[in-house]
């Protein structure tokens, strides 16, 4: 499912990870969209199942320089990502700042500010965001939900 879904948008799994992958796109939207049909296709399948049955994945997006060394990538962009998927809520996913910047206009989802996170291996804080989808979060709902300001260091 995720190997298919990831073609069709015009990315490439490049490396297998325990129970997680990684993945790239040439295109930030791609990625969104990509996670966003994942997540969705994952909520029908766990329609009918037990809770403690369900498969849930959490999500990290960035948007970053990455070093292309083979078939690896690696770098800053690339640890990113891995330390955004665990702050996303099971099923959920976790956009940095950067991502938000270039999808936002073009992309009808809603981002709610998990303020400035510190993570491991990366100096300064990472702006981070939940995406939010019609039904997903009901303390937020269906709108924009971030606010339009830089924050510089």
């Amino acid at each position: 499912m995720i190997e298919p879904e990831t073609a069709k948008r015009r990315g490439c799994v490049f490396k297998l990870i325990g129970d997680g992958l990684l993945a790239e796109f040439g295109s930030v939207v791609d990625a969104v969209e990509c996670a966003v049909s994942l997540q969705r296709a994952l909520d029908e399948r766990n329609a009918d199942v037990p809770q403690n049955e369900r498969l849930e994945l959490r999500i990290g997006l960035n948007l970053g320089e990455v070093v292309v060394d083979g078939d690896d990538r690696y770098g800053e962009g690339v640890n990113a990502s891995v330390q955004l998927q665990p702050l996303a809520d099971p099923g959920g996913i976790c956009i940095s700042g950067n991502v938000v910047s270039e999808v936002e206009e073009t992309l009808s989802f809603g981002f709610e500010s998990m303020d400035a996170q510190q993570v491991k291996n990366i100096a300064e804080p990472i702006a981070v965001y939940r995406l939010v989808q019609e039904g997903t979060s009901p303390k937020c709902g269906w709108r924009r939900l971030l606010p339009r300001q830089t924050t510089h260091r």
